[in-house]
């Protein structure tokens, strides 16, 4: 005790360099943990598939068919994603907008709450960071500009997103934006359990 109050001031800085060294430790490990839990939310929940083809071109749906009929495809889901310009009021953000089919399993949507939600016909679902930049709620009216065309659409809800801040709607709704032709630009899939390289080389 005499140690500590003969010299306080080398006291209170030993005090306050343990209490640092502490925090710098456990902010590691807190960064770990969030790291850890912002992967698991991106690639096991939200993005279930094994491979995305991207196409170079627009292509019709009947692709989904024939993909689906290579050996070791499991399943096939279409999707479309266009660079697009959201407005709202005086304050704009741009992004990547994905059309998806309601009943999409190998792309999971998450409210903040954990909830599954799913992309429905009329309405945009918008990430928690979107919501912050643009300021928008429930019902309000997103313009969505692209190189295609632009329409309007109103926040269906809002969703967790891990890693980036696409916006998601209907693939009906994004194909009408695209011109309305029934087309897809991209394919996920699942294969059979080591079977990834054979399916990757078709």
């Amino acid at each position: 005790l005499r140690n500590i109050f003969r010299n306080r001031r080398r006291s209170l800085y030993t005090v306050i360099g343990v209490a640092l060294g502490a925090s710098l430790i456990l902010i590691s490990a807190g960064f770990i943990d969030t790291i850890d839990d912002v992967m698991d939310l991106q690639f096991k929940r939200i993005q279930k598939y094994d491979i995305m083809i991207t196409f170079a071109e627009p292509q019709s749906e009947a692709v989904v068919g024939d993909v689906a009929a290579w050996q070791y495809v499991e399943r096939v889901e279409p999707a479309v994603q266009i660079p697009v310009s959201l407005s709202y009021e005086d304050k704009t953000y741009s992004t990547l907008i994905i059309g998806l089919r309601p009943d999409t399993e190998l792309y999971g949507l998450f409210s903040p709450g954990g909830d599954r939600v799913t992309v429905a016909s009329g309405g945009i679902l918008v990430s928690e960071s979107i919501r912050r930049v643009l300021g928008v709620e429930v019902g309000d009216i997103i313009g969505i500009g692209s190189p295609a065309g632009t329409l309007s659409a109103p926040v269906a809800g809002f969703v967790k997103q891990g890693v980036g801040s696409p916006v998601y709607v209907s693939l009906n709704d994004i194909q009408a934006l695209a011109g309305g032709q029934p087309v897809v630009n991209g394919l996920m899939l699942t294969a059979e359990p080591g079977n990834l390289d054979a399916v990757r080389d078709s």
